[in-house]
């Protein structure tokens, strides 16, 4: 590193000693320098884009630096490669801003790349070296996300800041979007790049880099009026187009109209797959329409308009990356509202046929972005049986898709591609918001997915006098809930009686001694005893009996006994109920599923004339506060009695949600 250094400071200090004594030109990739009223230089910076390196501008022979609605661009120049300054500060990964200058017109950037690809071409007599690299926006691509980051409820302003932030950049975002909340969650593992595609996807817009300021991203549905009119002139001179008075002129026009993409009915689906797919029942949005097919209400959302002139072309849009951070209601409801919005914004840009214009002008001294509209005018006309025929009338404001500027010190041209549509081909190169459907729920690790629990068997004792309870819970990671069914069967009340055999010589205190009087002048003593006056187990109450017997003992047991005994039990056969439950009444939570249950009279929710399936879930979903709680089904009896078993089946899909 230090011989670097060091060899760097010697080439500079010996180019200024050539242009102090030897006059010589340091403007070495400058072709007529002197002549030219078109200079295009370089302003090379350290990676970070933060301080600048080199002790003042590189000239170049030509630039071309290319931009595009919601993609990254790139950017290459050519120089003269023995220039000693090219050799010492273009280095990889540093930022490099490029900048024009014509005589008469202010200067301007024309673009900033990272230096990623380096060539030589030697050929006798000349060395040439180009560089080229994606555009300063790869900032936002080298920087990953770590998995767990959720942003709930929060503004779009305050969410593009925070990912923007990461990468060192600032955002500026449109004020018809900035204060919309939303909700989002990052898998882990993606780009900021990417996660700022996501947020454009669910707000249906577009993102680009600043013209003016550096490190800044943009985010908004644009379509500003960049207040340039091009017009197409049959027949103009090739000269009129680099004199510097002349207009913006179209040199070259291709004209293409795309139907291939025209769809106008969507069924649309939010994250999820398959039954599990989030669909858009509860959303609010008006512009969400029902339709019934195959037993299901599905939801949709369509342009009559579109369908009335190009007739009905159904197609599936499927917005993967918008999945609920929560599970309760109002996340889900908010989940489904965005969903509908970023597919009504894709059918609105598919919904009638592309209309495409490839241009190339020339006198172009400012820098169109992508995104703003410009007015194009052309009118095309061709001699028909010796009269003029127009066969082609243009006189309307287009979206700017992308822009390819070359500009050499002959002068600047300019590509522009222009659509009616705020859209991309579906064969355009780079990765663009616009195509929901191409973003993958791979990617995405808070996709629901269908499960089916049971939750039981649990078995009761039942008879006319006492009703009974049974309870299941919904869990929060349940994201919607499809059905509870309960299955209720009924049986006899067994028993298993046996009798208790004698286990050696044992007795039983029968009465406890209280006092003694002389009684019939002291032959017999007047014992008096204390006995239980009631047969409760759980309760005395004292009597106390008077005998006359001979003294000289206390208590009073059972005749032939040790004080010491067990008993043995022997088991006998299982003895059955004769009766089984019947007449049973169900409520679920307050409501009353089900009366008069048992014996069965062969309707379809009898499974056996013991078992019977009802549908409870409405009593569930309806549950006051939530469904995602504990329930309570209650059973009473009104014939006879017996067990009772319940197993509830509970139908939902799940979402595993980490936000920590």
């Amino acid at each position: 590193m230090l011989r670097r250094d060091w060899l760097k400071s010697i080439l500079v200090g010996l180019l200024v000693l050539l242009q102090q004594f030897f006059g010589v030109n340091l403007r070495l990739n400058s072709d007529d320098e002197e002549e030219s009223t078109m200079r295009v230089w370089l302003d090379i910076y350290d990676p970070t884009h933060t301080d600048i390196v080199t002790d003042g501008p590189i000239f170049v022979r030509s630039a071309q630096v290319r931009r595009g609605l919601d993609e990254t661009g790139s950017c290459s120049v050519d120089l003269v490669g023995i220039d000693p300054r090219v050799v010492v500060y273009l280095a990889p990964r540093r930022v490099v801003e490029v900048w024009v200058h014509e005589d008469g017109f202010d200067k301007r950037r024309m673009g900033t790349f990272v230096i990623e690809g380096d060539n030589h071409t030697i050929t006798a007599g000349s060395n040439a070296r180009g560089v080229s690299g994606r555009s300063s926006m790869l900032a936002l691509i080298d920087e990953v996300l770590l998995p767990g980051l959720s942003y709930e409820a929060q503004t779009v302003e305050t969410v593009v800041d925070a990912l923007a932030a990461m990468a060192g950049w600032t955002a500026d975002v449109d004020a018809s979007i900035a204060s919309d909340t939303i909700s989002v969650q990052f898998a882990g593992g993606e780009s900021v790049f990417k996660a700022l595609q996501v947020v454009c996807e669910i707000k249906g817009v577009h993102l680009r880099e600043s013209a003016s300021v550096a490190k800044e991203i943009e985010i908004g549905p644009f379509g500003d009026d960049a207040g340039v009119w091009i017009d197409y002139m049959e027949g103009d001179a090739g000269e009129i187009h680099r004199r510097s008075d002349s207009p913006m002129l179209i040199e070259q026009m291709q004209i293409q109209e795309e139907s291939a993409e025209i769809f106008n009915y969507v069924v649309g689906f939010a994250g999820g797959s398959g039954d599990a797919a989030i669909d858009l029942g509860l959303s609010t949005r008006g512009f969400v329409e029902t339709v019934s097919a195959n037993g299901r209400t599905h939801y949709i959302i369509k342009d009559n308009l579109s369908v009335a002139v190009y007739g009905k072309i159904m197609r599936r849009v499927d917005a993967k990356r918008i999945v609920p951070t929560d599970t309760t209601d109002s996340a889900l409801e908010y989940a489904a509202n965005a969903a509908a919005d970023a597919i009504k914004a894709k059918l609105d840009r598919h919904k009638e046929p592309q209309q495409i214009y490839s241009v190339m002008l020339r006198n172009v001294r400012m820098s169109i972005q992508p995104g703003d509209k410009i007015h194009l005018t052309y009118q095309g006309v061709v001699n028909k049986n010796n009269l003029p025929y127009k066969w082609i009338d243009i006189n309307a404001d287009f979206w700017v898709m992308r822009a390819i500027e070359v500009v050499r010190t002959d002068g600047p041209v300019l590509q522009l591609t222009l659509s009616n549509i705020d859209r991309y081909q579906a064969d355009a190169a780079g990765v663009i918001v616009g195509m929901i459907d191409a973003l993958q729920a791979q990617e995405v690790d808070v996709q629901p997915y269908p499960a089916k629990q049971s939750w039981g068997p649990f078995q009761q004792p039942i008879d006319t006098s006492e009703d009974i309870t049974f309870s299941f819970p919904i869990f929060d990671d349940v994201l919607r809930l499809n059905s509870v069914v309960a299955y209720i069967s009924r049986d006899v009340w067994t028993a298993v009686a046996g009798t208790a055999a004698a286990g050696g010589s044992h007795r039983h205190r029968v009465a406890e001694f209280v006092s003694s009087s002389p009684f019939n002048s002291a032959i017999l003593a007047n014992m008096t005893y204390e006995f239980s006056a009631v047969a409760a187990a759980d309760s005395f109450t004292p009597a106390q009996i008077a005998f006359a017997a001979s003294s000289g003992f206390s208590e009073l047991y059972t005749h032939s006994a040790d004080g010491n005994h067990t008993h043995d039990t022997e088991f006998q056969e299982v003895q059955k109920d004769t009766v089984k439950p019947e007449d049973l009444d169900i409520t679920v939570n307050g409501v009353s599923v089900d009366t008069g249950l048992f014996p069965d009279d062969a309707s379809d929710k009898y499974v056996t004339a013991d078992i019977v399936r009802i549908d409870i879930t409405d009593a569930v979903k309806g549950k006051a506060g939530g469904y995602r709680a504990w329930h309570e089904m209650v059973i009473s009896c009104g014939t006879d009695r017996g067990d009772i078993s319940v197993v509830f089946q509970i139908d939902a899909d799940i979402s595993k949600v980490r936000t920590t």
